[in-house]
């Protein structure tokens, strides 16, 4: 039996959100060529709200190379967008490998918050069968394997009892992301967009 437990609502599929409500991992943003003719389309189809078609299907086409669900917004400045990575769509990416996986026997969710910082978004729980659990494998080697891509973005750890704790690898993937877009024709940039989040010292509350 496969228990999931997410404390976010979850919205699966690809696309494009303007208005984002969902946890968002990283997020990475993009800034067009102005003179290129491929660029030339996608800055056209930025200014014109009618136009989708042209980005839905550069971010789509992206996400299809990576096999990681992928978001994106528009900036106003006609030449950029931001693509997102949202945390809870990739989770349940990672569960439905892991539900079609050979010799794993159950999947855990343990939680999902933007709060603990992306590297702890979604810790998935995982048991594996005795022979799965080769000690001569690295760890996160296998969690790729089980996942079911060798070069997929997970950190994995060791437990008792035959389990393991998977996490996607948000950090990798951001820079496996950034390396992709910088290579495509019509891409002026592509850069982490960093979250910058405030913490208050004790005695220093406002």
């Amino acid at each position: 039996m496969i228990l999931i437990i997410l404390g976010l609502s979850l919205v699966l599929g690809c696309g494009h959100a303007e208005q984002r409500s969902e946890t968002v991992a990283a997020e990475i943003i993009v800034k067009f060529a102005a003179q290129e003719e491929i660029s030339d389309t996608i800055v056209k189809a930025l200014n014109d709200s009618s136009a989708e078609t042209t980005i839905n299907d550069f971010v789509a086409d992206l996400s299809r190379e990576l096999g990681v669900p992928l978001t994106y917004s528009r900036l106003t400045s006609g030449r950029e967008i931001i693509i997102a990575i949202p945390a809870e769509r990739v989770i349940q990416e990672i569960v439905g490998r892991l539900e079609n996986s050979d010799g794993v026997s159950d999947v855990v969710v343990e939680r999902a918050t933007q709060d603990d910082g992306p590297v702890n978004i979604g810790r998935i729980l995982v048991t594996i069968a005795p022979s799965e659990n080769d000690p001569g494998v690295d760890a996160d080697a296998l969690g790729a394997r089980l996942v079911g891509a060798e070069d997929y973005p997970v950190a994995c750890d060791r437990l008792p009892d035959n389990r393991l704790l998977i996490r996607p690898d948000f950090e990798r993937l951001v820079a496996t992301l950034v390396t992709r877009l910088a290579g495509r024709p019509g891409v002026e940039y592509a850069q982490p967009n960093y979250v910058v989040r405030h913490y208050n010292r004790p005695g220093h509350e406002r």
